[in-house]
């Protein structure tokens, strides 16, 4: 790279690394990372019925380790019961959009990189010769998620490491990605995982030569698994309304942005020429995916980004019967298999079978990649210190200007209301961060948002050791911060701000900014709001209630404050 050229986007994670901010291990782990797929040792398929809406037969293949603490043991995964043996299987995902682990805190949870590497190393092991593309979109809107745009970048690299170790050929140019600032996206990508064969191909968004960046993307790749097997092709195009969603201001130095036909019409006579099976990842629409593929009939399996979590259990049928139009939905919940064969009477490749696969408790979480996010990418988050650095804002609800003060405050003139909250399971939300040794999340912004008070705002939770007045979810999530109530607590300005009925918790879905449909699929408000209810529970005729509290100077706020 041409060293008097550093735009902005690139220098933070680099910075970091080259600084000392990180360990050295931990610096390499982010840029570069190492291990590859877990060995498979073949084991016979037997067939048996299928207890899923997917028609699968048992295949227990490989040792992929000791199921989860949070997983239940089920039957060994599976693949399809009445296909042959293909000559490859195309293996399809995307949209993986942050959810590394299966998504939700529940037993119902679906999707995760470690299943999916248990697919693919299964199909191995049975020797169907998977091929694997993803469409891209490891995170989601990394600029406004959960965790921060910090742990989003770090997200994006463990994720890479993870696909290089499930064995993932190719992934599309997709327009969140980028989003992590273009910099950044080439930065993690000038030092791929040890050992992988990952590329990112895109026709239409090409690096620009003059920068002297590594190729990291690349216009096309042709992956064949071995020498008597189809050759597959695979590129992706980004639509114009992708682009346009890419807000890195630095953008257009990294990269030129082609229309999407016209590059897609250079490149069709190569991939003629040099592959037997085409396969276009589109981040775009699906009428988008749709109308490309009718340009340009020669693809023979189309890939277009889903809106619903969940895909459409079946292809669509484009140009010609045996050119089809995939989705494989959202969080990386499930696969789209696809059976490549041909025949003795003509050689050319085509897809003859499609399996919607649900990445459910049916798949084992492989070792490797636990360890890959139990240890090491919480290790990084600590050291990175992702959640002491979080951005800050003013409190959006509550008096203006207040700091939250922590529950021990409320219970000097609400003891009533305290010891409902004490009894119940939000008072010790932050214990189930840390309960399991192996799983301690407290170092993880997405996850600490819903287990402590007042994350993401001013005067809020900070740390174990900054803030332990703020474990746990407390009062001030839901009434916001207390401090002016506290000090003057017969002020009306201050009682309406911070007063809240039931069925305005309900109407405006306070409870489902964390109880959404990952972490809590069953929330049904009307049977949980009775357990935490605390309505007209406390007496305030005693004096001092009505004096207000104010701390005296140095005096911490886990320790009652005294009357003045």
């Amino acid at each position: 790279m041409n060293p008097s050229f550093t735009p902005r986007s690139i220098r933070p994670l680099v910075a970091l690394a080259i600084a000392g901010c990180l360990s050295a291990p931990v610096a390499l782990s982010i840029l570069s990372g190492c291990g590859g797929p877990t060995q498979a040792t073949p084991k016979p398929i037997s067939k048996s019925a299928s207890d899923s809406t997917d028609t699968f037969a048992s295949a227990a293949s490989y040792n992929a380790g000791t199921p989860r603490d949070d997983s239940k043991t089920t039957r060994e995964p599976a693949l399809p019961a009445d296909w042959p043996v293909p000559a490859v299987a195309l293996t399809l995902t995307g949209q993986t959009d942050g959810y590394l682990e299966p998504c939700g805190c529940t037993d119902l949870k679906k999707g995760g990189l470690g299943r999916r590497l248990d697919l693919v190393a299964r199909l191995r092991a049975a020797g169907w010769n998977p091929v694997a593309f993803d469409l891209g979109g490891i995170v989601l809107e990394p600029t406004t998620a959960r965790g921060g745009i910090e742990q989003a970048r770090v997200k994006f690299g463990i994720g890479l490491r993870a696909f290089g170790m499930i064995g993932i050929q190719a992934i599309g140019v997709a327009a969140d990605d980028l989003n992590l600032g273009v910099g950044e996206f080439f930065g993690i990508l000038a030092n791929p995982p040890e050992g992988s064969d990952l590329a990112f191909v895109s026709a239409n968004v090409r690096q620009r030569d003059e920068l002297g960046l590594p190729r990291s993307i690349q216009s096309h790749r042709i992956v064949q698994p071995r020498t008597d097997s189809p050759r597959i092709a695979v590129t992706s195009v980004l639509s114009p309304e992708e682009w346009d969603r890419v807000k890195d201001q630095d953008k257009d130095l990294y990269l030129e942005y082609l229309d999407p036909r016209a590059a897609l019409g250079e490149l069709v006579a190569v991939l003629d020429e040099g592959a037997d099976l085409k396969v276009l990842l589109v981040n775009g629409s699906e009428a988008f995916a749709r109308d490309l593929a009718m340009a340009y009939p020669s693809f023979d399996v189309v890939v277009a980004r889903s809106v619903a979590p969940d895909p459409p259990a079946d292809y669509q049928t484009l140009s010609r019967p045996d050119s089809w139009l995939i989705q494989v939905g959202r969080k990386g919940m499930y696969a789209g298999l696809v059976a490549v064969e041909t025949t003795s009477h003509d050689p050319q490749a085509r897809p003859t079978r499609f399996q919607r696969v649900r990445l459910d408790e049916r798949f084992n979480y492989d070792q490797s990649i636990v360890n890959l996010l139990d240890i090491e990418y919480q290790d990084i988050l600590r050291q990175l210190r992702v959640v002491e650095s979080h951005p800050r804002r003013a409190a959006l609800d509550g008096p203006p200007g207040a700091r939250y003060v922590g529950a021990q405050t409320c219970q000097l003139c609400h003891p009533n209301t305290y010891r409902v909250w004490t009894n119940s399971r939000h008072s010790h939300a932050f214990e189930s961060l840390i309960e399991n040794p192996k799983r301690d999340r407290r170092y993880d912004a997405e996850c600490i948002s819903c287990h402590t008070t007042g994350f993401e705002y001013e005067t809020g939770w900070v740390s174990l050791e900054q803030t332990p007045h703020l474990r746990g979810n407390q009062c001030e999530n839901c009434h916001g911060p207390a401090s002016k109530h506290v000090e003057d607590p017969t002020n009306t300005a201050w009682l309406l701000a911070m007063s809240r009925s039931a069925d305005q918790v309900k109407r405006e879905g306070f409870c489902l900014k964390c109880h959404d449909l990952d972490n809590s699929p069953h929330f049904d408000f009307d049977a949980y709001w009775p357990k935490i209810m605390h309505l007209g529970l406390d007496r305030y005729d005693d004096p001092r209630t009505r004096k207000g509290i104010r701390p005296r100077h140095g005096e911490h706020p886990t320790t009652p404050p005294k009357n003045p």
